[in-house]
């Protein structure tokens, strides 16, 4: 039904979809251009509106929700969303001849583990002490020992107090209710939600991994659905990547189990470094020519600034050319204030050998700290005369009050400008 929709405004090159009122229970997950499944896939869609204002998604068939890919100036109004599977509970520590047992309030559901064991604040109102005990069992280490459908038990245990509350996860970094991510070939950007509510999920509620910028969460919000302890299991917001023009705003976010808003940026790992390129070994596909890198030692040590003056085709390989301007940490050495041509890396620039790790940074007038995480510079200018009110046009010259303070943080300044309620997490 909303693939034949999409289709059609791909034809008619936009307009506005209207979503009835109701339950929309996906069952059956959608092919992604690069490995992955979606409840709702948006691929190669521009100038869409949809507005789904009394319309509810449950998320049934086990994969990501809303998944946008290579898509400009959507707007997605008013829908609420989650992922109906019991994917996280309630418990208590109980000890028994010495061990520390995890006594779940309900049995643990069929296929799922225990991943995330934390105290919990007693009382209804689903809160974390600000210190807090914690029990972590990833996929990789021994998992917890089952006793019967409702009883576990495992080493970690013994950080958690007889008789304490707890609140358990059941996914280790499941799936994500909004995925934005970019395909190898293109890129989204202008996409925002509007008064989106979005309820409990496995994963990260929303997650951006995009070269693409334009992006705003609105006058929406993120809660634990009935009976669950967590809103998402683990990030309410992750920035993995984007361009610029982030606008967070009028939102409350409560009840995640881990970080409200994380606005970080892609540690690119260099496999090779030659006189005038360097080798990325991951998402080299994010950088692109203007783009500027901040290279770091493994041990996370600043050595200095570099623009990119070429790359390979989006989709091709991870070789990226060293820039032709270059900025200058002068304690480094490495180069200069002014713009010239960029010398080649020196052995004895190379710290006897250890790994380089590339990040992005803002091009700002001031060089940043070491190990601060600073965005990608946008991408250019784009245009747009249709009829949705679009991100598009909010430049960064752009003077309206209320706007500017939004974006600081892929400005370089370090302390994000959100207009937020952000209320109990327990990250």
């Amino acid at each position: 039904m909303f693939q034949a929709a999409f289709t059609q405004l791909r034809s008619s090159a936009g307009g506005t979809l209207k979503v009835l009122p109701g339950e929309y229970h996906f069952k059956t997950g959608r092919q992604t251009e690069q490995a992955g499944l979606a409840n709702l896939l948006i691929s190669k869609l521009n100038d869409v509106e949809i507005d789904a204002t009394g319309a509810k998604f449950l998320f049934e068939a086990g994969c990501d929700g809303v998944f946008i890919e290579d898509s400009r100036r959507i707007r997605l109004r008013g829908a609420v969303m989650e992922d109906p599977s019991e994917l996280s509970g309630y418990g208590r520590m109980k000890l028994v001849d010495g061990t520390m047992r995890l006594i779940l309030d309900k049995p643990l559901p069929a296929g799922l583990s225990i991943n995330w064991v934390q105290a919990m604040n007693e009382g209804a109102d689903r809160s974390w002490p600000q210190i807090q005990a914690k029990a972590i069992i990833p996929p990789t280490d021994p998992q917890a020992v089952r006793i019967d459908d409702r009883t576990f038990t495992a080493p970690g245990f013994k950080a958690l107090a007889d008789g304490q509350m707890v609140s358990v996860k059941y996914t280790w970094y499941g799936k994500r209710a909004i995925f934005i991510r970019d395909t190898n070939k293109g890129f989204s950007e202008d996409v925002i939600f509007d008064g989106v509510h979005i309820g409990s999920v496995g994963g990260i509620a929303v997650m951006l991994k995009t070269r693409g910028r334009g992006f705003a969460v609105v006058n929406s919000t993120l809660s634990a659905s009935t009976g669950r302890p967590y809103s998402s299991n683990y990030d309410g917001l992750h920035v993995i990547s984007a361009g610029g023009d982030i606008l967070i705003r009028n939102n409350a976010f409560a009840h995640t189990g881990d970080d409200l808003v994380n606005l970080r940026s892609i540690i690119h790992k260099v496999s090779n470094i030659k006189p005038n390129s360097v080798t990325l070994s991951n998402d080299a596909r994010m950088m692109r020519v203007g783009d500027e890198v901040a290279f770091f030692t493994a041990t996370g040590e600043y050595i200095g600034r570099r623009m990119i003056s070429s790359a390979p085709p989006l989709g091709n390989s991870d070789t990226i050319a060293r820039p032709g301007r270059r900025r200058a940490d002068q304690r480094s050495g490495l180069c200069s204030r002014h713009q010239h041509h960029a010398s080649p890396l020196r052995r004895g620039e190379q710290h006897n050998g250890e790994q380089f790790r590339a990040r992005h940074v803002d091009p700002g007038p001031e060089r940043p700290a070491e190990g601060q995480y600073l965005s990608q510079r946008p991408l250019g200018r784009h245009s747009y005369n249709g009829q949705l009110q679009s991100l598009a046009g909010r430049r960064r010259s752009d003077k309206r009050p209320g706007y500017r303070q939004h974006v600081r943080e892929w400005r370089g300044d370090p302390r994000p400008q959100l207009r937020d309620r952000y209320h109990h997490c327990a990250g």
